[in-house]
């Protein structure tokens, strides 16, 4: 994969409530933390990667699974208690 800077997609504008929903994630290449919401969608037939090294995620479906179920949640979850 070739990655050009120019291809880098910006997120809009997220609320406080919508912020506290998702999770950030440090890419395993750089550790830029990238933030995701399990209700994002992504570009249809394109994979997901680092708005700053370019990593390759896999696709949103896959993404979404490894980051918003399981252990996961439950490390989250627990987190915000106490």
């Amino acid at each position: 994969m070739t990655f050009r800077a120019e291809e880098i997609r910006v997120a809009a504008d997220v609320t406080a409530e919508e912020w506290a929903d998702g999770l950030v994630a440090a890419c395993p290449t750089c550790k830029h933390p990238e933030w995701f919401h399990p209700e994002m969608v992504g570009p249809e037939g394109e994979n997901i990667w680092c708005a700053e090294c370019g990593q390759d995620f896999g696709s949103w479906e896959e993404l979404r699974s490894r980051l918003f179920v399981g252990p996961a949640m439950l490390a989250k979850s627990l987190a915000g208690k106490g």
